[in-house]
């Protein structure tokens, strides 16, 4: 191989057969080494320390579907009694007509209608031992190391306590001896404010009588979307029952299928889609709220924060705080005393 030097003080190799090869090998090396020095920390585990994003979504909605279907607030909150305005607007009982040159009459000013829920703290502990961390190559292939799955199950069992305080929760102030709990949909003092006895089995009528109430109160604007959460046996009591309001449809295919499934019904009152959740089993209980009326106030996003070293274990939490907002309670339905 031959070097001249030229003028502008470069080299000029000059070309030959033997020299192309091992100089495409050499440059793909090192390209492919400084590409991948730049992700060889992307590997399940790693992500995990940094965002809980992905496996917060991995639940579906079947399992979450407060968490999953309620927007997120724009207002974060500030202390643990968080505030926010409530939408207050009454259908008028007047045409509004005017004397044609007359002077108008103002009403008196008054303050927005304001509402308060507490925001609760919730935190899933973890800990994983050296020696359960020193074999977690023992788990089967494709599966992450030991402390990543507990990590990942810990934000599992997280978002789960939230759904159910969503839904559940009666509201408390806390104290040094009581934690501060959020008021949810069905326990929660305020929270919807019309309340249906039903004392038997929720027959069409009782159904189409819970969205009246609902129609009756909310402005267009708000109920875009009517979401029914039902004890699953009342869920399935529809499926079975609401003849009237479904066809019973057989697959074309090999394999004859029955879909008796009811997902939706749709009322003279508007279209509510109709949710089984889990933690309303053998509760005889349902509620019925328009989306938009509600929604999840963060204080903390979910994630992960480890903890001190006490013993031979590694020690951490999935940590978040957040609260509910209930904007319009008029747009909700409780329903009690449900037989099936």
């Amino acid at each position: 191989m031959k070097l001249k030097f030229l003028n502008s003080n470069r080299l000029e190799i000059f070309k030959s057969s033997i020299f192309k090869i091992p100089l495409i090998i050499f440059l793909i090396l090192i390209f492919n080494l400084n590409f991948m020095s730049n992700y060889t920390n992307f590997t399940f585990g790693n992500v995990l320390k940094e965002s809980l994003k992905d496996v917060l979504t991995m639940m579906g909605p079947d399992d979450t579907p407060l968490v999953s279907s309620l927007p997120v607030s724009p207002n974060k909150p500030e202390q643990f009694i968080h505030e926010f305005v409530r939408y207050e607007i009454s259908r008028p009982t007047t045409n509004g007509a005017i004397i044609n040159g007359a002077d108008l009459t103002f009403p008196d000013a008054s303050n927005a209608v304001r509402d308060v829920n507490y925001v609760q703290e919730i935190a899933e502990p973890i800990k994983v031992s050296y020696t359960q961390i020193a074999s977690s190559s023992a788990t089967p292939k494709g599966a992450s190391d030991t402390l990543a799955t507990a990590k990942m199950n810990a934000a599992i069992v997280w978002k789960l306590k939230l759904e159910r305080s969503l839904l559940l929760n009666t509201g408390q102030t806390g104290s040094s001896t009581q934690a501060t709990e959020m008021k949810g949909l069905i326990n929660g003092a305020g929270v919807v404010h019309h309340s249906l006895n039903i004392n038997g089995t929720l027959t069409e009528t009782k159904l189409n009588e819970a969205m009246q109430l609902i129609w009756e109160n909310v402005n267009p604007t708000v109920a875009d979307e009517i979401m029914a959460f039902l004890d699953p046996a009342v869920k399935a009591f529809i499926s079975r029952n609401y003849l009237s309001s479904i066809q019973r449809n057989v697959e074309e295919s090999k394999e004859k299928r029955l879909f008796t499934n009811v997902i939706a019904y749709s009322s003279d009152f508007g279209t509510v889609q109709l949710i089984a959740h889990k933690d309303l089993k053998n509760t005889g209980r349902g509620v019925i709220i328009a989306k938009n009326s509600y929604m999840i106030a963060y204080m903390q996003k979910p994630r992960y924060e480890e903890l001190a070293k006490t013993g031979p274990a590694d020690k951490g939490m999935i940590y978040g705080a957040a609260t509910l907002e209930f904007l319009y309670p008029k747009s909700g339905v409780k329903l009690n005393n449900i037989s099936t």
